[in-house]
């Protein structure tokens, strides 16, 4: 499963719609097609490039077909590949996409239940200690985190795990198949955060039980927080986009 899965999902009027506004921003990357979608994808570049430029084409990606600016999936630089899933989701996460609401409204979880999250989502690892379960997150960003534990814990966990979460991002680094080969037992596996592209029929077939993404509601806003280094609070906060939830 990777990117380039998502994107042979698409139609060819999908890859044909223009680009008309493009932000690279602190937390979030934002598109903007000419039907007025916007798709988001978190900016998770850890080391910028020396020099004054840290993304090439910039300037080439506004005016351009989505089909054109999906081919940055093919590389291998955290940016270029960000900025395809931004694309990806303009295109896929729509009103059609998913219903609105929180995943574990309808996701079953028990106590003692063991559940492993990939990319830290905290205020849903809270809520999951709170209900008894039993918590190990791995996470590659230096978080200080008590619940994070060593990667290489993470195949043995997985493989043991009642219920996996996994960020969209994983998309973007693409660790997404290595953490799925050990997901095969897990009762429930949720692609979660703003980054996942809500597409379930991408995911047919993987592990992948629920998405769990996001729809912007409020375009002109979502803009203005992303240029400012917001991040998921701010856009939920302010009302610039809204959760929503698919069976795969």
């Amino acid at each position: 499963m990777s990117l380039e899965n998502c994107i042979d999902t698409l139609t060819d009027d999908e890859k044909n719609m223009k680009i008309t506004r493009a932000v690279l921003g602190l937390g979030y990357n934002a598109i903007r097609l000419e039907n007025g979608n916007v798709g988001l994808s978190a900016n998770i570049v850890r080391e910028r490039q020396g020099g004054c430029s840290v993304f090439k084409e910039a300037g080439t990606i506004s005016g351009s077909r989505a089909g054109d600016v999906l081919k940055l999936g093919e590389r291998g630089d955290l940016m270029s590949r960000s900025i395809c899933l931004a694309v990806l989701n303009a295109l896929t996460n729509t009103a059609e996409s998913g219903e609105e609401g929180e995943v574990f409204d309808l996701v079953r979880v028990e106590e003692g239940d063991r559940v492993v999250m990939v990319g830290l989502i905290e205020p849903v690892a809270a809520m999951l200690k709170r209900k008894g379960c039993e918590v190990s997150v791995y996470e590659d960003r230096p978080v200080g985190h008590p619940m994070v534990e060593d990667p290489a814990n993470l195949p043995a966990r997985c493989a043991g795990a009642d219920i996996i979460i996994i960020t969209g991002t994983s998309l973007i680094n693409d660790s997404f198949d290595e953490i799925m080969s050990h997901a095969s037992r897990a009762r429930e596996v949720v692609l979660m955060g703003p980054s996942t592209p809500m597409r379930a029929r991408a995911f047919a077939g993987t592990p992948v039980s629920r998405l769990a993404g996001s729809r912007v509601t409020d375009p002109d806003l979502s803009f203005t927080i992303v240029m400012e280094g917001g991040g998921t609070r701010e856009l939920l906060r302010h009302g610039a986009m809204v959760k929503i939830v698919s069976r795969v």
